[in-house]
């Protein structure tokens, strides 16, 4: 599981940092520009400190409701070699034990076991029909996957892969 938690956090702060940069250059333009004073600057301390405190609680969220024993097993089978798909702003692995997913800045478990149900929608983004899963638990929890528009492909093949495993998953 450690692997997990650091991959997701080396993987959010990649994007902080790029998110910095950016913050970084347009308050110069901005100070340069309207002549306030450069202490703005100091509103990039805060909004790290915020993300780095909501990542690291994504990060550690959502797993005390499963045994030491899952997340031992979801572990070594995310250590050895699997299948991993692109989704809308992360990724998505898939293992016989659950499914992990960074996704839209939240790390998402979903129990294999637990699944009861696959829908598959899609949403319009510009031509494109990208696909949107929907996933319902057995414990009434419903988590819905979206793709990205560069990587469409990527969902009919999730959904191949929980047909061939699961067999009871419905479209």
């Amino acid at each position: 599981m450690s692997k997990i938690k650091r991959d997701f956090i080396v993987k959010e702060l990649r994007s902080l940092a790029g998110l910095m940069l950016l913050m970084a250059i347009a308050l110069g333009y901005i100070i340069s520009y309207v002549k306030i004073t450069p202490l703005a600057f100091l509103i990039i301390p805060v909004i790290v400190a915020a993300f780095v405190l909501r990542m690291y609680r994504q990060a550690s969220g959502g797993l005390t409701e499963y045994s030491e024993l899952w997340q031992e097993r979801v572990g070594r089978e995310y250590a050895a070699p699997h299948p991993v798909y692109k989704v809308a702003y992360g990724e998505l692995h898939l293992l016989d034990a659950c499914l992990v997913c960074r996704s839209k800045r939240r790390l998402i478990f979903i129990p294999t076991e637990q699944i009861v149900r696959v829908d598959k929608r899609f949403r319009s983004v510009g031509v494109k029909k990208v696909p949107l899963l929907k996933f319902r638990l057995d414990t009434d929890k419903t988590v819905d996957i979206d793709f990205s528009a560069a990587h469409c492909e990527s969902g009919e093949a999730v959904l191949s892969w929980l047909n061939e495993r699961l067999g009871r998953t419905g479209q």
